[in-house]
């Protein structure tokens, strides 16, 4: 299935974390938030070190030639440059935007709308910056990765027709179809294939083990189901209705 990592890309203690494994998020939902204010006074100065940096750029103009920052349409480009560096204007504006971003990084939402997995991780503990706080998964697009020998590569194409069984005492079968092949034959001789299912199901959960059908079409065959076939004498026979008799 689709499954997004949710991971902080920031440090800080976790102050909120309101999900919990097997709950459904929808997109955008608050999923984490670690501690803000370190970050919150650090964008409000970075907005006080842009306006004081606003101000330098006045005077910094007015050195270079009586330029007005009204002006900015008239004034030559290789000035506006020279001034903007050395008022320190383009950096604090750089800094400010960085200092946003930290803020809005405090927050984890979900990019996806689905089901809260291997969540790892609990309030007032650190955030883990190396490995994902959670996945997210997405229940309406399942995948089942499978491989086939090499030997059948010419017999598969994408778009063709396959039959899922998930396990349990009752089988149940899913349609789907081959979404990727693998051009990549590994040491064992196989290729990898994908295919998607035509929906989901709540009986599916991500990693399950299944076992996959591929349909295809064999020319001048005659096929029998294996009930059919009767052991005699160490051979397997067909009984046939004849109107002979």
């Amino acid at each position: 299935s689709r499954k997004a990592h949710i991971q902080f890309q920031i440090g800080g203690m976790i102050q909120a974390l309101p999900i919990r494994n097997g709950q459904y998020v929808k997109k955008g939902q608050l999923l984490a938030r670690i501690d803000d204010a370190s970050f919150q006074l650090e964008r409000e100065s970075a907005q006080q070190r842009l306006e004081k940096a606003a101000l330098e750029m006045r005077d910094v103009l007015l050195s270079f030639g009586d330029y007005a920052v009204e002006d900015s349409a008239e004034i030559p480009a290789g000035i506006w440059a020279a001034a903007q560096n050395k008022s320190g204007l383009r950096e604090a504006r750089i800094n400010l935007k960085k200092a946003q971003l930290d803020l809005a990084r405090t927050r984890l939402r979900a990019p996806i709308s689905g089901y809260v997995a291997q969540l790892e991780g609990s309030i007032f503990q650190p955030a883990s910056q190396s490995k994902p706080l959670c996945f997210v998964i997405d229940p309406n697009k399942f995948y089942v990765s499978f491989p086939v020998m090499e030997s059948e590569l010419k017999k598969l194409a994408i778009g063709q027709p396959v039959q899922i069984i998930a396990p349990g005492g009752k089988q149940t079968y899913y349609d789907g179809k081959i979404a990727e092949i693998d051009p990549f034959v590994d040491k064992n001789g196989a290729i990898q294939v994908k295919a998607q299912l035509a929906k989901g199901s709540k009986d599916l959960i991500f990693g399950m083990n299944v076992q996959v059908v591929i349909q295809t079409t064999i020319a001048d065959q005659l096929i029998l189901p294996k009930t059919a076939l009767l052991q005699r004498q160490g051979r397997a026979v067909v009984f046939t209705l004849s109107n002979d008799t």
